[in-house]
C-alpha cells in the first residue's frame, strides 16, 4: 500500500471476505530496500486490529505466509495515521 507520502502510522485494520483462511501474516513497512515486520497474527477473519509502535513511512504491505485456502481479503486499506487519542504502551492485537 503506497500512501503517496511518508506519514506516521500506528494501526492496521483488515478483514477477510469469507471465513478464516489465513493462519499466519505480518504487516510490514518498506525501509529503504528492505521490508521489515511491524506486527503480525494468526488470523484476520471478520476484523483484525493491530496497534504497533508508530513508524513514519510511505509504503506498507500485508504479507500472508500461511493459509488453509486461497486468502480472500475484503479490506486492508485502513492503515491509519498517528497519533490516536491515546497511543498504546505496547502492541495491541485483536485478531
Amino acid at each position: 500500500m503506497d500512501l503517496g507520502q511518508s506519514v506516521l502510522v500506528g494501526r492496521a485494520v483488515g478483514r477477510e471476505l469469507s471465513g478464516s483462511r489465513i493462519r499466519k501474516f505480518a504487516v510490514e513497512v518498506l525501509d529503504g530496500e528492505t521490508w521489515k515486520p511491524l506486527a503480525g497474527g494468526t488470523k484476520v477473519s471478520v476484523v483484525c486490529v493491530l496497534d504497533f509502535p508508530p513508524v513514519t513511512a510511505r509504503e506498507f504491505r500485508l504479507s500472508i505466509t500461511e493459509a488453509v485456502d486461497t486468502p480472500a481479503i475484503e479490506e486492508w486499506a485502513s492503515i491509519r495515521r498517528w497519533p490516536a487519542p491515546s497511543p498504546p504502551s505496547a502492541w495491541t492485537v485483536t485478531c
